[in-house]
């Protein structure tokens, strides 16, 4: 049975119908066909983007099982046609292509440990001693830095998701905030889609679209109120919260005069209030999360 038709076998009880668009894809990704698929090629596909797919149905330490005993079956079934893994037959290399392919995740520790180990490999065999416990050290890294970026990327495939619905959502306002959205929110697909993180725009894309939902829901695009713009502190003392743009504010008055769009909350109706308050505190336990995750070592 040809190589792929074992794998689609093997993950159609935890993808279901989504097993085969989801190689397809991968295959497209890695530039591969269908029949030019060997165990080594076919262990990056699994860990690229099955992995990243399985997270979405269960559980990471779940998703890793199946990938695991997935490449376990593989191995056993065709242990003849298995390939050296290049990795290990050209640490080095392996080495250099991950620090380049890191370089944009230079603030992880992760990527400052491995260009750590980089610099010791090279010094080691600059004064001609060993450097194999290094590179052992340095492809271990590399997995997990494998794995840490595909679960941002399913994070960031999730951001998509909230996005796309936030701006279902605020579609119908006129001005450049929603245009705004739009194009951030094309700009990091196109980045999902090179498998790179947009983590900038992801969060300015986020904070407008919260304002915007906010803008809806206290309804004052229905029946908006002009307030000149204010300092905040005089914001506070008049009881109304600014919405916080980089953009230069729309013109919604008469010719020359620039307003910013204020929600009142001392004349919300409390059930619209707390729908408001609740955007905010979504987007507050989604940053902590992420600290959470980024600081967890």
């Amino acid at each position: 049975m040809p190589l792929l038709s074992r794998l689609q076998e093997a993950l159609e009880p935890h993808l279901g119908a989504r097993t085969q668009a989801v190689l397809a894809e991968g295959l497209a990704r890695l530039g591969l066909e269908p029949g030019s698929l060997d165990p080594d090629r076919a262990a990056i596909l699994l860990k690229r983007f099955v992995y990243r797919e399985l997270q979405g149905q269960m559980d990471a330490a779940s998703a890793r099982k199946v990938v695991e005993e997935t490449l376990r079956a593989l191995a056993q079934e065709a242990p003849a046609a298995r390939e050296p893994d290049p990795a290990r037959s050209d640490p080095k290399r392996a080495l250099q292509q991950a620090v380049s392919r890191f370089k944009l995740y230079f603030e992880w520790p992760e990527v400052q440990r491995l260009r750590s180990l980089a610099a010791l490999v090279e010094a080691s065999e600059s004064e001609g001693e060993s450097s194999e416990e290094l590179l052992k050290e340095a492809l271990a890294q590399i997995d997990l830095l494998e794995e840490k970026l595909q679960n941002a990327l399913l994070r960031q495939a999730r951001d998509i998701s909230d996005l796309e619905d936030a701006l279902e959502r605020v579609k119908n306002i006129g001005g450049p905030k929603p245009r705004r959205l739009r194009s951030l929110l094309k700009q990091i697909k196109e980045a999902q889609q090179q498998e790179t993180l947009a983590t900038a725009e992801v969060e300015r894309a986020r904070k407008l679209a919260a304002d915007l939902r906010k803008l809806v829901e206290s309804s004052v695009v229905q029946n908006p109120t002009l307030v000149p713009e204010m300092a905040p502190e005089a914001a506070a003392d008049a009881g109304v919260i600014a919405l916080e743009d980089e953009e230069v504010p729309e013109l919604i008055a008469g010719e020359g005069e620039e307003f910013e769009i204020l929600i009142d909350f001392e004349n919300l109706e409390p059930e619209v209030a707390d729908r408001i308050r609740e955007i905010d505190l979504a987007e507050e336990r989604r940053r902590l999360e992420r600290l959470k995750e980024q600081y967890a070592a």
